[in-house]
């Protein structure tokens, strides 16, 4: 059970990956509603599958398959699922739960309600799911190794400040990235940024949290540290009259007894320069 904001192709298309990835292999094929994203039109009773959705079964080895329009039947059991889904998960009276702080939480709640209800005997089967799905591990097809990239998203160039821009807000991503191109989508209340290396591995690099248009979602650790700033550097003559001034000053610093040495490689280097140009300066 995997909680979504929408019902667009790259988050269609991810929730078919984690679907996937979470059994360990393709089922000979999946069903679904008739959502625009799936199904755009049905033809003397045949529905015409979006050529996108085409793409992603392709690449995964399975087939979609829709329900039959106003077929109980055919519906039933995927309306059950959300049904029952609503009862346990969605706040209310009856249930007693708290509302959720954030979308994560959701989620979290949503992985704990399927390791529940697959880990006890179900009343049709008379087994446990988690057992039977064990055994029906060896029908399924093998993964991908890479995801469909319709499920990263859409695609975004790193600018030079280390930043990609989506719907009008700056997110940050790791400086090594910058002038290469990544994927970003929203997932809840979060944008996730994936990227796909020189061998083709996909890896999630930046998360953040959705920003106001205008706002810049920066992650300090997607920066390089900045060692040297303006108020704490250390001096360095660029002239003779440079040179001198600051021999005055380790002279000064030396002659004050204070065992500063300016020139010591055992003193942090700036700070000898702060407290030679303190001491000629007289502060």
């Amino acid at each position: 059970m995997i909680p979504i904001w929408d019902k667009t192709l790259p988050t269609i298309t991810s929730c078919l990956d984690a679907t996937f990835r979470r059994l360990g292999g393709v089922l000979a094929y999946v069903l679904t509603d008739n959502e625009k994203t799936v199904t755009t039109d049905h033809v003397a009773g045949i529905a015409v599958r979006n050529p996108e959705i085409v793409e992603v079964a392709r690449h995964y080895g399975t087939t979609i398959r829709t329900c039959l329009p106003a077929d109980p039947e055919s519906k039933g059991g995927s309306e059950a699922t959300v049904r029952i889904a609503k009862a346990d998960l969605v706040p209310k009276d009856v249930n007693l739960r708290d509302h959720y702080k954030t979308f994560g939480e959701l989620e979290a709640a949503c992985r704990d309600f399927c390791d529940e209800v697959n880990s006890r005997v179900h009343r049709a089967i008379r087994r446990r799911p988690d057992e039977r799905l064990a055994e029906e591990l060896q029908r399924l097809h093998p993964l991908p190794r890479r995801p469909f990239t319709a499920s990263f998203g859409t695609t975004r160039r790193v600018n030079w400040d280390s930043t990609i821009s989506v719907e009008a807000v700056r997110y940050s991503v790791p400086h090594e990235l910058i002038d290469t191109r990544v994927w970003a989508r929203f997932h809840g209340d979060e944008l996730i940024v994936t990227a796909v290396d020189e061998d083709g591995l996909t890896k999630e690099i930046a998360r953040h949290r959705r920003g106001r248009p205008g706002d810049r979602v920066l992650d300090d650790s997607h920066y390089l540290p900045r060692r040297v700033r303006e108020a704490d550097r250390t001096p360095k003559a660029a002239s003779a009259e440079e040179a001198a001034f600051c021999a005055r000053a380790r002279r000064r610093v030396l002659a004050s007894g204070s065992g500063f040495d300016w020139c010591s490689p055992h003193q942090d280097e700036d700070e000898r320069g702060r407290w030679a140009l303190q001491a000629l300066l007289g502060r």
